[in-house]
């Protein structure tokens, strides 16, 4: 099992919650396999399951402010996390 904590994040060097990303959590699996035979010294099959719990959240993004009719205007943009995905592999060693 691997978990990770990411805090609170913030996308300019204000410190203001309006600009900033909210904290998560993740929760992955991993399974390894490792097989010995006389062609290699050692097969590992590695299955990982990430985002188990299919949470979403922005692990980043980015912020600008502008003025427009004399008006400020501030704009956050984040890029969204997958949900649930999958990842298999394959490594030997000679």
């Amino acid at each position: 099992m691997l978990g990770k904590y990411v805090g609170r994040q913030f996308l300019d060097n204000t410190s203001q919650k309006s600009k900033s990303l909210n904290s998560f959590f993740t929760q992955d699996v991993r399974i390894n396999y490792m097989l010995k035979n006389k062609l290699f010294k050692a097969t590992n099959f590695i299955l990982q399951l990430n985002n188990i719990f299919n949470k979403k959240y922005e692990p980043n993004g980015y912020t600008f402010s502008y003025i427009y009719e004399e008006k400020l205007t501030t704009e956050n943009y984040y890029f969204p996390m997958t949900g649930f995905n999958a990842m298999i592999g394959i490594n030997i060693n000679l």
